[in-house]
């Protein structure tokens, strides 16, 4: 990736575009937003040596802008031997859901994660971060954390360098933000990771009543297998369980 195109994309101006108000001082965002891409960002020889492969490892070569989850198979989007979960989630991650993350790289044997969007365009980010990357460090990056951790934009793939998870997360389409899981491997902390990102009941009913689900997804409870048609009474779905989980058929 080109740090200063990056960079010049994600300037103070560009939040005063979107937002009507600046990020933080001109002078300090840039620092930052340089310290935080020179510590991680990749350049085209370390992306298509080392990064390209493991990320073929885990996804297959499909464009986010190329899929549509109303109508595609979700799984095409991921190798052969991963299972596959949704989650209803944005941005990419928030302290606690990188807390759970964490726990996956110690499981899977990760020293790296990576980061890439799903984009051509020359600004894209291409990431490479050490596992032992604290919350604080990823905040520390000016305009760049503040799109990468505090916005449910761009199309990113993020997985470690095992290749045995990856999770593809999709912000710009017209059904809702989502991230789709994956993994090849059946272990506690990957089955507590989608306990946790389970649906909560308010969320699924709305939902249910306002977007509907797409085909391909079979939802789950924490304790039995349910289909799209449940009941919309919140009373009645509470007492029967907490939380529901999104799986791919």
């Amino acid at each position: 990736m080109v740090i200063e195109n990056c960079i010049k994309k994600y300037s103070d101006s560009y939040f005063e575009d979107m937002f009507g108000v600046s990020n933080t001082k001109a002078v300090e965002s840039y620092s930052r937003a340089l310290r935080f891409l020179s510590d991680f960002a990749l350049n085209d020889d370390q992306y298509r040596q080392e990064c390209v492969p493991i990320m073929q490892s885990v996804f297959n070569p499909i464009k986010a802008n190329e899929f549509d989850i109303h109508t595609s198979s979700v799984n095409i989007l991921f190798q052969k031997e991963f299972n596959m979960s949704l989650q209803i989630s944005s941005p990419m991650f928030t302290e606690e859901t990188y807390c759970f993350i964490q726990i996956i790289f110690q499981a899977c044997g990760d020293n790296y994660f990576y980061i890439v969007e799903d984009s051509a365009d020359n600004a894209a980010f291409q990431l490479k971060i050490p596992t032992t990357t604290s919350w604080k460090q990823l905040l520390s990056g000016g305009s760049i954390s503040a799109v990468l951790f505090n916005m449910p934009y761009n199309n990113y793939r993020v997985f470690g360098d095992s290749g045995s998870w990856g999770k593809l997360c999709n912000y710009e389409n017209s059904w809702s933000d989502y991230e789709i899981f994956g993994s090849k491997l059946d272990i506690p902390e990957i089955r507590n990771y989608n306990k946790q990102m389970a649906l909560p009941v308010d969320d699924f009913l709305y939902l249910q009543k306002n977007i509907g689900f797409p085909p391909g997804i079979r939802i789950l409870s924490d304790v039995v297998g349910l289909d799209s048609n449940l009941t919309s009474n919140r009373n009645e779905a509470e007492s029967k369980w907490k939380g529901l989980s999104l799986y791919v058929k």
